[in-house]
C-alpha cells in the first residue's frame, strides 16, 4: 500500500521530486505516484550572492522565479534547491522525511520554512494575510523568497527585515506580503503569557473537584 502524505505544503527538488511537509490544512498526495505541474513567470529576478547556506556549503544563485502549481491540486510548489536546477512538467511524491534535501538543511532553517509554509500561500486565486488582499503571484513571490532566505542563511531571526536580496527582487507590494508572513511567523514563536501567573477553573474536572488550577511558566 502506497503511503498518503497530507501536507501543509509541496516543495520541488531537483531531482524531479515533490516532497511533502507533514500537516492537515491541504489535500494528500501519494508516495510513489506522479504528478504535473504548470509554470508560470512572476517577472521577478533574483541573486543571492556567495554565502555559506543553510546547509553548511558554499553557494551562489541567480536568475528568474518561476511560479510552479500542481495542476490537479491548484496549489502551489516551492523550490526547496535554488541552487541546483529543475527540468520537467511532473514530479513524484516523497515524503520530507525521506529526502537527505531537508536534513542538510540546520534546524534553524528547517524551523524558518516549516513556519513560512504555515503562514504563507497555499493556494487560490488570491491570498489574505495581515488585512490586506494579495495577488496569487505577489503571495507565492513573498512565500518563496521566505523561504529561500533561510535555505541561503541570510534568514536567521523573524525579528529581522527583509535581507538585501530579497529587497532588491521584490516590488513594494511583494515586500508587503513577504513581511505580512514574516510577522504571523514571528508571533508564531511568541510564548503565551498571562496575568497572573495563576488562572482558576471552577466547576472543571471530577465531579467531587471544587476547582481546577492552571499554572502557566514562560
Amino acid at each position: 500500500m502506497r503511503k498518503v502524505l497530507k501536507r501543509i505544503t509541496a516543495f520541488l527538488i531537483a531531482t524531479a521530486t515533490a516532497v511533502t511537509m507533514f500537516g492537515s490544512t491541504a489535500s494528500a498526495l501519494t508516495a510513489g505516484s506522479s504528478y504535473s505541474f504548470s509554470e508560470t513567470s512572476t517577472g521577478v529576478s533574483y541573486n543571492w550572492p556567495q554565502k555559506i547556506g543553510a546547509d553548511g556549503k558554499w553557494h551562489s544563485s541567480y536568475g528568474n522565479l518561476t511560479m510552479r502549481t500542481l495542476k490537479s491540486k491548484g496549489e502551489p510548489l516551492y523550490c526547496l534547491e535554488p541552487y541546483k536546477g529543475a527540468t520537467g512538467s511532473s514530479v513524484t511524491a516523497l515524503a520530507l522525511d525521506e529526502t537527505p534535501a531537508w536534513y542538510s538543511l540546520n534546524s534553524t532553517a528547517r524551523k524558518g520554512i516549516t513556519l513560512a509554509s504555515i503562514y504563507g500561500y497555499k493556494g487560490g486565486s488570491d491570498f489574505t494575510i495581515g488585512g490586506a488582499t494579495y495577488l496569487k503571484k505577489d503571495a507565492y513571490v513573498g512565500t518563496q523568497m521566505l523561504i529561500w532566505e533561510w535555505i541561503t542563511a541570510y534568514g536567521t531571526d523573524f525579528s529581522a527585515s527583509a535581507s538585501s536580496p530579497v529587497k532588491s527582487a521584490l516590488n513594494d507590494t511583494q515586500e508587503k506580503c513577504y513581511n505580512a508572513i514574516l510577522t504571523k511567523c514571528k508571533n508564531h514563536r511568541n510564548p503565551v503569557t498571562f496575568n497572573p501567573s495563576s488562572v482558576t477553573l471552577k466547576s472543571t474536572g471530577e465531579s467531587n473537584a471544587q476547582y481546577v488550577t492552571a499554572t502557566v511558566k514562560n
